[in-house]
């Protein structure tokens, strides 16, 4: 068996030349299901340190056939699910307040870049202790290592106490929007 630990300065050091400081200062323990890797204690910050963020346990799935069929020009990355157990991130621009987002906590399943509906669960804290999360059958297409549209059905969306639910779709290069958002009454 390959221990995952002998990889964590060669992902340090490729996080680097993207101009992203990473630690690794857990362990990576392979996973079963789905396969892949967990990562657990990561620190990162854009070199800048315009974004820095930590999470405490990084899961992603592989989807070996793609892995194994993909050529040099494909695009897509081979993964098949993205799961953050209780991150936090910090945004700062010089000049402006600070923003922090706390309790992040995102699943991704069947993950395809191929149009085709896979399920995002998403959760955080906002500042002032606002509860957000959002809960949708996304649909993505990327192509050229751009997004080329996507798509939304089902999603809920709810910040505290206001809630929005609905369908909505992104075509042609996202040149065209469209869809249906509601909302129950809420007072500002």
């Amino acid at each position: 068996m390959i221990d995952p630990n002998q990889y964590k300065p060669d992902l340090e050091s490729m996080a680097e030349g993207a101009g992203v400081e990473l630690a690794i200062e857990g362990a990576m323990e392979w996973q079963f299901f789905p396969l892949g890797v967990r990562i657990n204690q990561v620190n990162f910050a854009q070199q800048n340190q315009s974004v820095a963020g930590h999470i405490a346990q990084l899961a992603l799935g592989v989807n070996w056939l793609a892995l194994a069929t993909s050529n040099s020009e494909s695009y897509q990355l081979p993964l098949s699910s993205i799961a953050i157990t209780n991150a936090r991130l910090l945004y700062a621009i010089p000049d402006q307040l600070p923003l922090q987002i706390s309790n992040i906590n995102l699943n991704i399943s069947d993950m395809a870049l191929d149009g085709s509906a896979f399920p995002v669960q998403l959760s955080l804290q906002a500042p002032r202790g606002l509860q957000f999360s959002f809960d949708a059958d996304m649909g993505i297409t990327f192509f050229k290592q751009e997004i080329a549209g996507f798509s939304a059905s089902d999603f809920k969306l709810r910040l505290d106490k206001l809630q929005l639910t609905g369908d909505i779709q992104g075509t042609d290069n996202l040149t065209q929007i469209q869809g249906s958002i509601n909302t129950q009454g809420f007072n500002l």
